[in-house]
């Protein structure tokens, strides 16, 4: 019997959290969109269809007397199919007069899952969007940045400063750019003393942007350790510059006991020996990640990481991320 209750009072905050992201909805029609997304998502999911995103539009046929789910989508799947689902939709429809919801199916990267957006359509358009996002700038650009740093590093092993073999195992370097553009170091290592003396040189950076708000980023550069190790060798013309740097964002609280970066993009593979990464896609209607899925790490730290995101509030700055897939890592 106490489960029961358990497992109804469940049920019960559930549902008035899933409310509080339809703020714009009718009261009585939000149980309504709640089970139609439940309803198209079961119906495309599991059909080994991924990384795609497909609109769809509800609305009612007065010739037809009956509402229609409108889409795209609706060619991947037999006829009988997209018949059955219209059915199960006018059920829940069978009570409002005329209405039209609008929305899009997200097909997961990695999972067989689907995700659904729908809302009610407004009579005027709207459209929702996300400043550009703007990733923190040297002076001269991020490419000119790295040389001028392997150039100080390749003189401070000319002189005896730094060991050649102990540069060459750190493998990156990371700095931390403040929202004001302040440099500063990001790890305490065999460099410090080295980087600290580096950033004094360096004026500062333009700050990062994510959705419209300066945020705190760290930039982590490769070592090139053909250019450190010959006196004449040329700096690199490398015409995709991308992937020598990477640029994360650095949360502002920690998720459980840790730092956590995040990404809308995987990380890239230079560095990954040394991290735990996890992705999730959130799902901006129920208020909370879903499709979980491991890239790097042990169990023990990947169900740690999810663990902990699911226990965690979301930030603000996350919901630009909606249905998207989003790239939790951590540096071991």
């Amino acid at each position: 019997m106490m489960r029961k209750i358990m497992l109804m009072l469940s049920l019960l905050i559930f549902a008035c959290s899933c409310y509080g992201k339809l703020q714009d909805t009718p009261t009585n029609l939000k149980p309504i969109l709640l089970n139609l997304k439940s309803t198209i998502e079961n119906h495309f999911s599991g059909k080994n269809i991924h990384d795609l995103r497909e609109p769809f539009i509800i609305e009612y046929s007065g010739s037809l007397k009956k509402y229609n789910l409108i889409s795209n989508a609706n060619d991947m799947l037999p006829l009988s199919k997209s018949d059955a689902l219209n059915i199960r939709i006018n059920k829940f429809l069978k009570s409002q007069n005329s209405i039209k919801l609008t929305g899009t199916i997200y097909f997961d990267q990695y999972s067989d899952s689907a995700l659904v957006y729908i809302e009610l359509s407004k009579d005027e358009t709207v459209y929702q969007f996300y400043s550009m996002e703007s990733s923190p700038q040297p002076p001269g650009g991020l490419k000119i940045f790295s040389k001028r740093l392997h150039d100080f590093l390749k003189k401070q092993i000319a002189i005896k400063q730094l060991i050649q073999d102990s540069v060459f195992a750190k493998e990156k370097v990371n700095f931390n750019v403040d929202r004001s553009g302040v440099l500063s170091r990001a790890n305490k290592d065999y460099l410090s003393n080295s980087i600290e003396a580096f950033i004094k040189s360096e004026k500062r950076w333009n700050p990062g942007l994510q959705s419209g708000r300066m945020m705190d980023i760290q930039v982590e550069f490769r070592l090139l350790k053909e250019y450190l190790t010959y006196e004449n060798a040329n700096w690199p013309s490398l015409n995709d510059f991308s992937e020598n740097v990477n640029i994360n964002l650095i949360t502002s609280n920690k998720i459980g006991s840790e730092i956590t970066f995040y990404s809308s993009s995987f990380p890239r593979k230079f560095s990954n020996n040394n991290r735990i990464i996890v992705s999730m896609v959130y799902d901006s209607i129920l208020g909370k990640y879903r499709t979980s899925s491991v890239h790097s790490g042990s169990l023990f730290d990947t169900d740690k990481l999810i663990r902990e995101l699911y226990e965690t509030p979301q930030e603000g700055n996350l919901k630009a991320y909606a249905y998207k897939r989003i790239y939790f890592y951590r540096n071991k």
